[in-house]
């Protein structure tokens, strides 16, 4: 949304090259390294699961949920934009609509898995938040700051605590998570949290997420290598490693539409 608001029209023009094709190809270019990994380990993979873990919507052993919701919220985010270009209410509006319309479908069709939809209206409140919320919360924290955090606090603890309403599992958890979301973000309001490992973290998210689970399957498929699995703490840390090693070199094959 800050993109939107400060980058005009250029940045419409570009968004579905530059952040949904290009956030597209890079995730099925991991998606090719983890068939070439299930070839090499034997482990078997039909058709269709192949074809719809390009797009996010199966996995062959990768992360894929977040790649598809975020590539759907992206869409929705540009469809809004080139419908309502001219007004920014509407558009913001219109894009929540979309983004619920998301929301409820991916609850009825994957309701079993909850990861799939039970954050995604964190994406839209952030565009409320950052068209009409951002002044309005900065000039309150001035005066109020330790108010509105112990407000937040305690949304976000009774949110966590409370039992679930019976069939509103996604709903409230979506709730917390939209609290919690705006409590980080007065907290940094006062507070800077960043060092150089964060920031680079921060840079190689992507690639982090994505590529974390070619040395998990790795090592556990390989034989010789029990004692690594046997040890969590272990094989937490060689996993790291690898990853953070895949991360570090990833631009090397990064793809960029610029």
């Amino acid at each position: 949304m800050e993109s939107f608001k400060n980058k005009g029209e250029t940045y419409t023009r570009d968004f579905p090259r530059r952040r949904i094709l290009t956030t597209l190809l890079n995730f099925d270019v991991a998606v090719l390294s983890f068939i070439c990994l299930n070839l090499i380990l034997g482990i078997r993979m039909n058709p269709r699961q192949i074809g719809l873990s390009f797009i996010g919507w199966d996995s062959i052993g990768n992360s894929n949920w977040y790649i598809f919701v975020i590539l759907y919220c992206y869409l929705c985010s540009w469809i809004g934009r080139i419908t309502f270009s001219s007004d920014e209410t509407l558009f913001v509006l219109f894009t929540t609509l979309l983004v619920f319309v998301g929301y409820v479908s991916l609850a009825f069709v994957r309701h079993e898995e909850g990861h799939w939809y039970t954050t995604i209206m964190c994406y839209p409140v952030g565009m409320l938040y950052s068209f009409f919320m951002k002044k309005k919360h900065i000039a309150l924290s001035k005066d109020n700051y330790f108010l509105i955090l112990a407000l937040l606090l305690a949304l976000v603890l009774f949110l966590h605590f409370q039992r679930w309403i019976p069939g509103f599992h996604g709903a409230t958890f979506n709730i917390k998570s939209i609290f919690f979301s705006l409590l980080v973000v007065h907290i940094t309001l006062k507070l800077s949290i960043g060092n150089q490992f964060l920031r680079w973290a921060g840079r190689c998210l992507f690639p982090i997420y994505i590529y974390q689970r070619l040395p998990m399957i790795s090592i556990r498929k390989l034989a010789g290598v029990d004692w690594i699995c046997s040890n969590p703490y272990l094989f937490i840390v060689v996993c790291a490693v690898i990853t953070g090693c895949i991360a570090f070199f990833y631009k090397k094959w990064q793809i960029s539409l610029k």
